[in-house]
């Protein structure tokens, strides 16, 4: 069986970012993606984590484009169903309390997952774009996309 998008949460704000979200019994992939406005620096306080500090995400990369434009992250959570099913929430600690754009979205599927990384930036042109020449059965393929210049996030 692939691995299938099963839900989503979207949060805005500044601070501690706090998404509840349902996890299904056969989630096998949480995936956090954040955008930040930020001015010369990224978000400060730490990995994203889940219920407890003692559940943090591994981070995929970031990227932080120009001085004054945005900072985007991804983290990912593996085998979620093993140890969290039901409702629980995702944190994003931001100390530094800048305006965030937060999505969470989780992964469903009978196989145990793997991750790949691939990363393609542009930090320069005004419609960037990514070709995809190869996705293997079964895969998911998740990116961020952050745009700003000193103003509110945005994110997808």
């Amino acid at each position: 069986m692939a691995l299938a998008y099963d839900s989503k949460n979207n949060v805005a704000g500044s601070g501690l970012i706090t998404i509840p979200m349902v996890f299904p019994a056969t989630g096998q992939v949480l995936v956090v993606t954040v955008v930040n406005a930020v001015s010369g620096g990224a978000r400060a306080g730490g990995a994203p984590y889940i219920n407890t500090t003692a559940n943090p995400l591994t981070q995929v990369g970031s990227m932080v484009s120009g001085a004054a434009e945005c900072d985007t992250e991804m983290w990912y959570f593996l085998d979620v169903s093993t140890y969290f099913v039901g409702n629980y929430s995702v944190y994003v600690p931001n100390t530094g309390s800048d305006a965030l754009n937060v999505i969470a979205s989780i992964y469903k599927g009978a196989v145990a997952a793997a991750l790949d990384q691939s990363t393609s930036t542009n930090t320069t042109a005004a419609n960037p774009s990514l070709t995809l020449n190869n996705v293997p059965d079964g895969s998911v393929v998740v990116d961020v996309l952050g745009s700003g210049y000193k103003d509110a996030p945005t994110g997808n």
